[in-house]
């Protein structure tokens, strides 16, 4: 089976992020693709393959200003 199901978990999200009018968690999904496919060629490579070196300057997922709403 291997990672290939996070890929697809990230665009089913996606999907419904875009469909349901939250463009930003949408945008998010996307970028979270990239990483994750980043990381999983990076690791398939083994210990010593790096695929992407600037993944670490990469903007954390979930950044950006938090909206709180009292219940």
């Amino acid at each position: 089976m291997g990672h290939k199901w996070i890929i697809d978990v990230l665009a089913d999200l996606e999907s419904f992020a875009s469909k349901n009018g939250l463009p930003l968690v949408a945008e998010r999904m996307r970028e979270a693709a990239i990483v994750a496919s980043a990381e999983i060629t990076s690791s398939s490579e083994g210990p010593s393959g790096r695929v992407r070196s600037d993944a670490e300057q990469v903007e954390p997922l979930f950044a950006g200003p938090r909206i709180y709403r009292s219940a």
